[in-house]
């Protein structure tokens, strides 16, 4: 949810996307390539909240730490300030009660909060955490910065959680496809599937790996080539659970970022480092261009993942 982004659940082959000037931007790539802008400047991070009732709502954290809620019918207003990473879990302009997000401090300290704040004050879930994706209000998966990844449940307000169960250790980045399954990579660069309740890496996914995102049909990956950023596929041999893992490719060359739309398991979107956004149907061959100058960032070397 960071850099550049799917649109789930509003046209299968667009993007949101910040340019190099920290603009959020939308973008459908069917000629003459439209865009719109829906944030001026100063956007480092973005979610769109999932609500039909207001498909323009989005939340935007700023350069300055600030996250601020705007929707199409009720303008812009700050949420919180000091604000590292954010994730939306719901979404509801008619019972604004509802409305929760998981917000991580710039301390590193991970709250679970309810806008509007007045009535509800946020309460913390974990403390001294490096990365999180929340399944629900209920459960998220939680990196410390010691390299520890656990599935944290509530009741919250616990330092540490009451309820929380051990994953992984040693990961440098991770996401979650659900609550008893996530894909895991090490700081050795080593991709592999765990799942409850044991959690116990499944086979070799891909070895090497900087960045990754799951689709339906695989995970793809980047790695680096002789100095080159390649991108792969792997697809498992056999049905779930997978016993062994098919590396295909390269697909690509010289790419910053992925992204799928599960709106459209055989897309995919491409940042190249170049500045130019893709969507590929799995191939380079009848790829389309969805925007120029888009934000570009340097793949990890270690440390958790920026995400997409």
């Amino acid at each position: 949810m960071a850099y550049l982004a799917p649109k789930d659940g509003f046209f299968p082959l667009s993007a949101m996307w910040i340019d190099e000037d920290n603009g959020l931007w939308s973008s459908t790539p069917s000629p003459p390539y439209p865009k719109t802008g829906l944030w001026p400047s100063d956007a480092v991070r973005f979610q769109a909240p999932p609500s039909p009732r207001d498909p323009q709502g989005w939340c935007v954290l700023n350069t300055e730490g600030e996250l601020i809620v705007a929707t199409s019918t009720a303008g812009s207003s700050n949420y919180d300030e000091n604000v590292a990473a954010f994730q939306v879990v719901s979404w509801n302009l008619e019972e604004l009660n509802s409305n929760v997000i998981y917000v991580l401090g710039t301390d590193s300290s991970l709250w679970l909060e309810t806008q509007p704040k007045r009535d509800a004050q946020p309460v913390q879930v974990d403390g001294n955490v490096a990365a999180f994706q929340a399944m629900d209000a209920d459960h998220a998966f939680v990196l410390g910065s010691d390299g520890n990844l656990w599935l944290a449940n509530s009741p919250w307000g616990f330092l540490p959680p009451r309820d929380r169960q051990p994953v992984a250790a040693d990961v440098m980045s991770f996401s979650a496809a659900d609550d008893i399954s996530v894909y895991v990579l090490d700081r050795n660069g080593e991709l592999t599937l765990r799942e409850a309740p044991s959690w116990s890496p499944g086979p070799n996914i891909a070895t090497g790996v900087l960045a990754f995102t799951f689709a339906s049909n695989g995970v793809y990956w980047i790695t680096e080539v002789n100095g080159v950023s390649e991108l792969y596929l792997s697809t498992p041999i056999s049905p779930s659970p997978a016993t062994a893992w098919k590396q295909n490719g390269p697909i690509d060359a010289n790419v910053a970022a992925i992204a799928c739309n599960t709106s459209d398991p055989n897309g995919l979107l491409v940042l190249g480092t170049d500045g130019n956004l893709w969507y590929e149907p799995g191939t380079v061959q009848g790829r389309t261009l969805v925007a120029s100058d888009v934000w570009t960032h340097p793949l990890p070397a270690a440390g958790p993942n920026p995400g997409l």
